[in-house]
């Protein structure tokens, strides 16, 4: 449960353990951020050819960190800092994405590609915002997100509400918590373009679309219905099988799947590394049940600790909203507190397009 922790409680405790040493390779390299890690997006490397790392690579002197382009040449580009153009074959614009669906009419919702901003005015990040509740009109995954996973829950959402089993709330509510939802997010994540719409990457916005739904394995629930299962929904990394265990759309080999996977995830050989697994490491002995506790106990500690200090507990994303907004009021970083508008880095790119034109 550290996802109840202040996000820069939680971002520490990475900062110090699991990122440290990989961090200190880029900070070498020129990377050193200027934001904390849960303030962007992480970066991984490796995960298909843990041989050949990022960090590997600038360590041998195979990537070169160069701080920006100043300028394009007949034949390569002039670095930001240099005069002398270096020769390149290949250009690759790593620039992010931002989501349009200009065939839809923009007075139901505005997703022209040359809007103004990247924000996603859907509710639930699904339903449009509308005094004629379009509500059989759905955008799946317009979001930064746990891509399958996401798309199921917002999926199952959708048809509920087109098979009339759930009526959606006033279009006011729905801006209220869009709004509030955003804003807690904002609040959190650097002003860039691409971070307008981050509700996916927590597991919080998928517990709530899970409780909209009835399938969110409370224990509760799992006390009722499937206590077979406890050990699947809680004690296993987080996938989408755990909420097919109970509510609507359980199924009934949903157990089984999990095991399965549990068991290609810990045990047996790594396809990427050949290493032989040898379980997880809650099961690892003496040692891994010591570790494991004891890093339960400093997070049980940590979330006692903030909970006497006033900060929230709740289980829905906006419940962070005003110590969010504490923070980033003192905070060195930019954020994006107004809906609809351009980002800085877009702001930026804009105003030396015209200075250049």
């Amino acid at each position: 449960k550290n996802r109840k922790l202040p996000w820069w409680v939680a971002s520490a405790l990475v900062e110090k353990t699991r990122l440290k040493k990989s961090q200190t390779v880029l900070n070498k390299h020129g990377l050193e951020p200027q934001h904390r890690a849960f303030q962007q997006h992480l970066l991984v490397s490796g995960l298909s050819d843990p041989d050949h790392t990022l960090h590997d690579e600038l360590e041998k002197g195979n990537i070169v960190v160069k701080k920006g382009i100043s300028k394009f040449t007949s034949d390569g580009v002039v670095f930001t800092g240099e005069t002398e153009a270096t020769e390149v074959d290949f250009v690759i614009f790593a620039t992010g994405f931002k989501q349009a669906a200009s065939f839809v009419d923009p007075d139901i919702v505005d997703f022209r590609y040359d809007r103004v901003g990247n924000d996603v005015p859907l509710y639930k990040y699904i339903f449009p915002m509308h005094e004629n509740q379009y509500s059989s009109l759905g955008f799946i995954n317009f979001l930064q997100s746990a891509t399958f996973m996401c798309a199921e829950l917002q999926t199952r959402y959708f048809a509920q509400v087109l098979k009339g089993e759930r009526v959606l709330p006033p279009i006011e509510t729905q801006r209220e918590e869009l709004l509030a939802v955003r804003n807690t997010l904002c609040a959190q994540y650097m002003d860039r373009q691409q971070l307008r719409v981050q509700a996916g990457l927590t597991m919080k916005y998928y517990d709530d679309l899970a409780r909209q739904i009835g399938c969110y394995p409370s224990l509760k629930a799992l006390l009722k219905e499937r206590p077979t299962a406890i050990w699947h929904a809680w004690f296993t990394p987080w996938q989408p099988l755990q909420y097919r265990l109970v509510g609507y759309g359980r199924l009934e080999n949903s157990e089984e799947a999990i095991e399965q996977l549990y068991e290609s995830r810990f045990y047996g050989t790594c396809p990427r590394t050949g290493k032989q697994r040898t379980g997880a490491k809650n099961r690892a002995g003496f040692i891994g049940f010591i570790a494991t506790s004891t890093t339960i106990s400093l997070i049980g500690g940590l979330l006692f600790w903030y909970w006497l200090k006033g900060a929230s507990m709740g289980d829905d994303i906006q419940d962070k909203l005003q110590e969010n907004l504490e923070y980033a009021s003192s905070d060195s970083v930019p954020h994006a507190m107004e809906f609809g508008a351009d980002a800085q880095d877009v702001t930026i790119l804009k105003a030396e397009t015209t200075e250049t034109a």
